[in-house]
């Protein structure tokens, strides 16, 4: 070994060392400090709920791994279903399945405990798995795509605000009767929600390429898990939180230039009378000052209490510090976003509660707070966010007429859409049944139409006449198109991407007419007043009619060119959306589009 490696040597190990010693003096101090979680392991996607996620699938060491499988309520993860573990009702820890020892009608548990919580066994108290409402949560608050990374692919859920920050979950698969299936094309996240229906059954995430929603599948399935994290968690240390007594009460705490609480000498109504009505030209954080607003950088919100007027969607976030007994200070119409309470050894995360027109404070340690600083969204702003993200109130009343116009929703590529199915006469009623490409509808599956591939147009699964491999056509022609065949020159139906556009750019939700039809409200995020419903007329295979009530099948022109004997279609029921592929003999529902502009 010659001097100059030996030297190398040497100060390579003494920068080892420098290195160890400045995480453990320095770094891992200063997380503890200020309450911070490690931030390779969970990810702030800036969800309402303030939840954090992990970037890694439970058991991964990355974020491309599948990493373990589980069966519901399992703590005990596996590589695969090759071993001893098969998956199966056979050797599911909570059997049997007509019999089930927990999670059942009996004890009326409807998530899981931590003794059953593969991430709170794995990480301890303040990890565990997300609920189905937390996975919807997810999708719904996040922008997502099907992609692949590093060769893996998966569902990338990136924060809204900032794409650089996102979760990947690889497409995993499931593990059932000791063999593993569609790994590379499917992702299946269990959640901690046990099945309402049917307690055989949890809830999981399901995602292809063309879809995500939540979805029942019986607990002895293997499939992935990922934690979740960060909520009702101590926000920074105490030092920080002791001077924050000082503030008479009503004042705004402050930051110091050390990152220390003081009181600010200001109250919420001083904001107002210095800067008069506060105007925010886009969304972000702001600060006033010298009786201007400009934006301002700002500590993770996640780690310490915010102080500054704020943006929360493209509302303004108003604040007021609450002393102990003055919590009736809190207006009354108040939408919450977030609380932190104070007192002279803690500060803590708070929730607050309006019950019976009296505000409650409570928080994660059971502290007696001396104070609150509340943050909330007023509701006299005609709309208002609620915790989980979603814009209140939403009009549940449908007019259930159809004067035959097309309705403007105010879609990006503006596309107007038809009030009614084809064949219905009003919005809640079914219409027809059509196999993709064919122009003549049913009212069922009788007996001269089974919808299945031996009466279907264009020939047979594995021998398609037409929107072929050999033709290459991926788009329904004029002569194919129900819509156009019914209604004329210039109205079709609508393309995968133009299905997608209708439920990414307007607000949706699962309603239930008085009339008793179910089915999802699409409605303007331009004109509240203008809405187009879709009906749950489930969809015709082999003879029968299914899922009517609880599904919503509807065609779109676009053939699966990596699969030609199916084609795309919008999926819908009571809990998600998204974009499908079924076999083209199905019998599903057709609503036309036009008058693009």
């Amino acid at each position: 070994m010659t001097d100059a490696q030996r030297e190398l040597i040497i100060k390579l190990g003494r920068l080892e060392c420098y290195h160890r010693e400045l995480m453990q003096n320095v770094v891992e101090p200063v997380k503890e400090a200020v309450g911070l979680y490690e931030e390779d392991m969970f990810v702030d996607l800036g969800l309402p709920s303030g939840l954090l996620w992990a970037k890694c699938n439970l058991g991964a060491k990355k974020e491309t791994d599948y990493g373990l499988y589980f069966a519901w309520g399992e703590t005990e993860g596996h590589a695969d279903a090759s071993g001893t573990k098969k998956f199966s009702w056979d050797d599911y820890k909570l059997v049997p399945q007509n019999n089930l020892t927990k999670y059942n009608a009996t004890d009326g548990l409807t998530t899981l405990q931590a003794e059953d919580d593969a991430v709170t066994q794995m990480y301890g108290e303040g990890y565990r798995m997300p609920t189905k409402e937390e996975m919807e949560e997810l999708y719904t608050n996040t922008d997502h795509e099907w992609t692949s990374i590093d060769g893996v692919s998966g569902r990338k859920f990136m924060k809204k605000s900032d794409h650089s920050v996102y979760i990947f979950i690889p497409a995993s698969g499931y593990c059932s009767y000791g063999s593993r299936g569609s790994v590379g094309d499917y992702c299946s996240l269990w959640s901690s929600s046990v099945g309402s229906s049917y307690r055989n059954d949890a809830w999981r995430l399901s995602s292809y390429s063309g879809y995500i929603f939540m979805s029942g599948n019986d607990r002895w399935y293997g499939q992935s898990v990922r934690g979740v994290g960060g909520k009702n968690k101590k926000m920074f240390a105490s030092k920080k939180a002791d001077k924050v007594q000082n503030c008479p009460q009503g004042n705004f705490p402050t930051l110091d230039a050390d990152g220390n609480l003081q009181d600010s000498g200001t109250k919420p109504s001083d904001y107002v009378k210095r800067a008069g009505k506060l105007i925010f030209e886009d969304d972000g954080i702001y600060q006033v000052k010298d009786n201007s607003v400009f934006p301002v950088a700002h500590p993770d919100l996640s780690t310490q209490p915010s102080v500054l007027p704020q943006r929360f969607g493209n509302l303004e976030i108003r604040e007021v510090l609450i002393a102990k007994g003055r919590e009736s200070e809190i207006p009354h119409d108040a939408m919450v976003i977030s609380a932190f309470s104070f007192n002279a050894k803690e500060c803590c995360a708070a929730v607050c509660r309006n019950e019976n027109g009296l505000w409650k404070i409570s928080n994660s340690e059971n502290i007696v707070p001396d104070f609150t600083l509340v943050r909330y969204v007023g509701a006299d702003t005609g709309y208002y966010y609620t915790s989980g993200g979603e814009e209140e109130p939403f009009d549940e009343t449908v007019d259930d007429t159809d004067d035959g116009t097309l309705v403007d929703l105010g879609l990006p590529s503006g596309l107007l859409w038809a009030k009614s199915n084809i064949g219905a006469n009003v919005p809640s009623d079914y219409g027809l049944y059509f196999a993709w490409g064919e122009t003549e509808g049913h009212a069922d599956a009788s007996a001269t139409k089974k919808f299945n591939w031996n009466d279907y147009k264009f020939g047979t699964q594995n021998n398609l006449t037409k929107y072929n491999a050999t033709d290459g056509l991926t788009t329904l022609q004029a002569e194919d198109d129900a819509v156009t065949q019914m209604y004329g020159e210039g109205y079709r139906m609508p393309t995968r991407e133009e299905l997608e556009e209708l439920y990414t750019n307007t607000r949706h939700k699962w309603i239930t007419l008085p009339n008793g039809v179910s089915g999802r409200k699409f409605v303007s995020l331009k004109d509240p007043s203008k809405y187009i419903f879709i009906p749950a007329s489930g969809y015709c295979n082999n003879g029968s009619r299914n899922y009517v009530g609880d599904d919503c099948s509807l065609w779109s022109s676009s053939v699966n060119s990596s699969y030609r004997s199916g084609a795309w279609g919008l999926n819908s029921y009571s809990g998600g959306i998204g974009m499908y592929y079924d076999g083209r003999c199905c019998g599903q529902s057709v609503r036309g589009v036009g008058g693009k502009n």
